[in-house]
């Protein structure tokens, strides 16, 4: 199995919840036209209170969060010495919208509250419906999704009591967020396309209310292009950010711009352009950067370490994980600290530097731990057994693979239990301990056949074939290899199918049944030149060279092995371990002909490759 990442799950959440947050305020009271009852005051004071109130609401729109943070807090001062209570829930209102996206939730809730309090206590209903909804995006930015439905709920049912359109629209849209957020794709559209269709009708209102729902529909139609990233359906994806990303651009709207970009290097690297996803993730982050939104900096940052991961480049990988790292602790997030922590331990787990992996994956399981997160606990016991897998620790590996299967069966999730039943059987396969080794195998294969799994079955079939193969029970290993290659055929696997047929030539190699032999290997060929699989090529082209090795025919064999050593030395594929196994059997070929100053010659260069490798030789997939 392969281990674990996170990157794109996780950074998707993160969008969400900024974007959750950065409708808030726009729906408060004073956008609305409803002017705030006003204690008897002087006029100078009145109009400072009006004209930093409009401030301050600029400053949020345009993403100026630290200024937007005093303005609000300067504004409240002024209201409360007025004595003017709604306007000290419209400020408490703007100043907890700007403290959830400083990332400060607790603050903002506490504000939050004090807005609500004071809104129930004057009877106003549609404060009140627009205040819960505000509160509501707060619980969901912090993954409580129970309690921000019933809050957002709550808020629907108020403003559809009042009538009021914006607040009716603003609250379907973020209950579809949040069912997005839960994996409800369906459900989660539904809500933000009926959410839409109101803020477009409402856009087509007087001059207020339509500059309001530009800033509204720009924010859904990021939501639904998230939505849509979510569920894999890029192509409606590409079409609403990219009208987000004009409305925000068009409007000055920073943060929501930085959002649409966001997402737009997401959407480049589902597509493999990586190069692009960078650019536009780089450009997203110099707007985000000045807005003071630290928590979409730090996630664009690890969306931009996650592509250089991805195309081999470690050191530029880890720069901007640690940079994303240094902010996560900086805000306290200790559940994206250890997210981060794994993904860092996971650069150096790729790089073969397992003293180090090892140590940030610990780092990681602790304050998994800590926080109670089941599921990246477990994640992280996997990556560490993978680990200790590879350095051939394997009691380690079984312990910790052990820990991740309790938790796996607690929590009910079948699948993953299944692919841990299925790395338990590896370790023991890599003992030569083939009872143990089958057992586990069968046991991931009931799971993978009872939820269905067709590739993994085919993958576990192939596992058990391979061990029946290793053990020397050749016909075991063939019937499980058919059953595999059945599979693997029906569902279009064609990596796996490729390898079936490479590992059932073997079988009938190791019966003397060459010509058969020959036939599934040409077949495993045709596939690799199909994918255009270089190391699948060079892999069965010295297989095919084995066969006519054994029937005598060397000078066959010799042109498949030189075919197949070419490819191992291209700079672009090179593999000691592989080009070292091609000079051995070159260097057999020639001693077999008696031509020993040449076989000496290859068995010299393979010797040299060996001694500065510790890896097991062996080219059969």
């Amino acid at each position: 199995m392969g281990t674990y990442s996170t990157i794109p799950v996780f950074c998707l959440k993160l969008a969400s919840a900024t974007l959750v947050c950065l409708l808030s305020p726009i729906l408060a009271p004073e956008n609305l036209g409803l002017a705030p009852a006003v204690a008897q005051t002087t006029p100078d004071q009145a109009t400072q209170a009006d004209e930093l109130f409009d401030r301050a609401r600029s400053e949020f729109v345009k993403g100026q969060l630290p200024q937007a943070k005093e303005s609000y807090q300067q504004v409240l001062k002024i209201y409360r010495e007025l004595g003017n209570s709604t306007g000290v829930a419209q400020a408490l209102n703007g100043l907890g919208q700007v403290y959830d996206l400083l990332s400060l939730e607790t603050k903002a809730l506490e504000v939050l509250q004090q807005a609500l309090k004071i809104q129930q206590g004057n009877g106003d209903r549609k404060g009140e419906g627009e205040t819960l909804i505000h509160i509501g995006t707060v619980y969901s930015s912090q993954e409580d999704y129970p309690l921000a439905l019933e809050l957002l709920q709550q808020a629907l049912t108020i403003n559809q009591e009042v009538g009021n359109q914006l607040g009716i629209g603003y609250a379907l849209v973020n209950l579809g967020s949040v069912y997005s957020s839960q994996g409800q794709y369906d459900k989660g559209l539904d809500k933000l396309q009926q959410g839409l269709s109101i803020l477009e009708e409402v856009g087509k209102t007087p001059k207020s209310d339509r500059i309001l729902a530009r800033y509204y529909q720009g924010i859904t139609l990021n939501w639904i292009s998230l939505a849509y990233i979510r569920s894999r359906e890029f192509n409606q994806a590409w079409e609403f950010v990219e009208q987000a990303h004009g409305l925000s651009r068009e409007d000055g709207y920073r943060l929501g711009e930085g959002i649409a970009l966001a997402l737009k290097g997401i959407l480049y690297t589902t597509l493999g352009e990586l190069d692009k996803g960078v650019e536009t993730l780089e450009l997203g982050l110099a707007i985000t950067k000045p807005t003071g939104s630290r928590e979409l900096e730090q996630n664009i940052l690890f969306l931009i370490g996650g592509i250089y991961n991805q195309k081999g480049e470690y050191l530029k990988a880890l720069e901007f994980y640690q940079q994303s790292l240094a902010i996560r602790r900086e805000l306290g997030k200790r559940k994206l600290e250890g997210i981060v922590l794994n993904t860092i331990a996971l650069v150096y787990d790729n790089q073969k530097q397992y003293n180090q992996a090892i140590d940030y994956y610990q780092q990681a399981l602790a304050i998994h731990r800590e926080v109670k997160n089941q599921v990246k606990q477990s994640t992280t016991l996997v990556n560490l057994g993978d680990v200790y897998r590879k350095r051939k620790q394997y009691d380690q590996a079984i312990d910790y693979y052990q820990q991740a299967l309790a938790i796996h069966r607690k929590l009910g999730k079948r699948k993953l239990e299944g692919i841990v039943l299925k790395n338990i059987g590896l370790v023991y396969d890599y003992q030569v301990k083939y009872d143990q080794a089958l057992d586990y195998y069968r046991q991931a294969l009931t799971i993978t056949k009872e939820i269905d799994d067709q590739k993994t079955t085919g993958t576990l079939l192939k596992d058990i074939g391979l061990v029946y193969s290793n053990w020397g029970k050749y016909n075991q290993a063939l019937d499980y290899y058919q059953q595999a290659l059945t599979i693997t055929k029906e569902i279009d696997d064609q990596k796996t199918n490729r390898t079936l047929l490479n590992n059932i030539g073997l079988v009938y190699s190791n019966w003397g049944k060459y010509n058969q032999a020959l036939d599934y290997y040409q077949q495993a060929l045709t596939i690799s030149k199909r994918l255009k699989d270089s190391l699948g090529i060079a892999t069965t082209l010295n297989n095919i060279g084995s066969i006519y090795q054994n029937q005598g025919k060397y000078n066959q064999a010799l042109e498949y092995y030189q075919q197949s050593l070419g490819i191992n030395q291209d700079k672009g594929y090179h593999n000691p371990v592989r080009v070292a196994a091609n000079f051995n059997a070159i260097g057999l070929v020639y001693h077999a002909r008696g031509e020993y100053d040449r076989a000496l010659e290859y068995y010299s260069k393979a010797l040299g490759i060996q001694q500065d490798l510790s890896d097991r030789l062996g080219l059969v997939e």
